[in-house]
């Protein structure tokens, strides 16, 4: 790539672009296709951001300084092109990181990173867009502090995953580290350089399209492909599914138990088991009615489903019992998620009655035997729970941090 770059920049420009658009276009249409089973999380937000990422490559490839197909431009368009794109790529992270499950619907990032793209496109276009390379001078100071600001954002963004590693699915979270690291690097590179055509602009070409690969990976292969993935197999059977919760039922639940000793097994990982259950339930449905209960029970299930991570799996599995299945992950992400769990069903109220609903449950962790052994050490649990007040989760291993009452 190198010496092609040496023997002809345009060409190896072209190439490297092409390829980034193509990833990024992938990217794109595996986490549109995989949004309605897990709305806009991670991945969803990610390739949002990668399609309008592709789209301003494309303009900034056919800009490029020496392709005269757009005429009356010099190579301040496509500079200029490259700094929204930068911008853009790094917000999508920062929002995918900070706010992948917290939005309800994958058209809002997708609608605002369209929007906010296409006007700064537009700026550039039109000459209203800072300048950021002058033909005989190089980059602007504009150029160069951008590239320092998205710079300083990758590394944020990184030291946001290193404090809290449950923001990016288990699975993925080293990848989607090496990409932000990449990334600046890349960006870095794209400070050094007075000459388009310039040895810097070729590293940071090249940096840039490996980070897309490895992007590519996150998205496509790591997020999708693997058994332990966002796209659970046979995820779309709607008989797996619970009518009222919209979570899987008791079939797909004692199905995925089976699988996931399996796997524990073939891979020498382990995975954990959450059982938990209303307390009063039926307290709920005496006092309010059915109608009433029914809402508690479904919003009991949505709550849930938004305060695990994407490659969690949420059950329920029995009346008014709810499981989760983690896999490959580390305790004290167990913790965390159980804290959270608590806390929020302290702070909400449910159905139109704001009736304040508490859960009871058991945490075990899959080391040997036959899942009914380990449904029954969760029940055990749970039922010490419930014997102790209701409204605590206690587990069957020693808490890394203390008991979660």
């Amino acid at each position: 790539m190198y010496l092609l770059s040496r023997y002809n920049y345009l060409v190896f420009h072209l190439l490297i672009e092409s390829y980034a658009i193509i990833l990024g276009v992938l990217i794109f249409t595996v986490s549109f296709i995989s949004r309605r089973f897990k709305n806009a999380s991670f991945i969803s937000i990610i390739g949002s951001g990668s399609l309008v990422i592709a789209i301003i490559t494309f303009l900034h490839a056919i800009t490029y300084k020496g392709m005269g197909l757009i005429p009356g431009y010099d190579a301040n368009l496509p500079t200029q092109l490259w700094i929204v794109l930068g911008y853009i790529q790094v917000f999508a992270i920062l929002f995918a990181i900070l706010g992948g499950d917290r939005v309800s619907n994958f058209w809002i990032p997708f609608t605002l990173l369209i929007v906010v793209g296409l006007v700064f496109t537009v700026l550039c276009f039109l000459r209203l867009f800072p300048t950021c390379f002058v033909d005989g001078q190089g980059l602007t100071l504009f150029k160069r502090v951008s590239e320092y600001i998205i710079i300083g954002m990758y590394i944020i963004e990184m030291i946001l995953l290193y404090r809290d590693k449950s923001k990016v699915p288990a699975n993925i979270f080293n990848t989607v580290f090496i990409v932000l690291v990449l990334f600046a690097l890349s960006g870095f590179m794209f400070t050094l350089y007075n000459n388009v055509y310039g040895v810097q602009n070729f590293l940071g070409h090249f940096i840039r399209v490996v980070s897309f690969s490895f992007l590519y990976q996150v998205v496509v292969i790591d997020g999708i492909q693997k058994p332990y993935n966002i796209v659970f197999s046979d995820l779309n059977n709607l008989s797996k599914t619970d009518g009222l919760t919209k979570l899987f039922n008791h079939r797909h639940f004692m199905e995925a138990l089976e699988y996931y000793r399996d796997l524990s097994i073939k891979e020498n990982k382990t995975f954990y088991l959450i059982v938990m259950d209303i307390d009063h339930f039926k307290d709920i449905n005496d006092t309010y009615g059915h109608h009433i209960g029914d809402q508690v029970m479904a919003e009991t299930g949505s709550t849930i489903l938004k305060l695990i991570r994407s490659t969690d799996i949420a059950f329920r599995h029995g009346g008014d019992e709810f499981s989760i299945i983690l896999y490959d992950t580390s305790q004290v992400i167990i913790e965390k998620i159980v804290e959270r769990i608590k806390i929020s069903f302290e702070n909400t109220r449910l159905s139109e009655q704001e009736i304040k609903v508490s859960l009871s449950g058991g945490v075990v962790r899959y080391t040997d035997g036959s899942v009914h052994d380990l449904l029954k050490r969760a029940d055990h649990k749970l039922y010490d729970a419930k014997r102790d007040g209701r409204n605590r989760i206690y587990f069957d291993f020693d808490p890394v941090d203390k008991p979660l009452e």
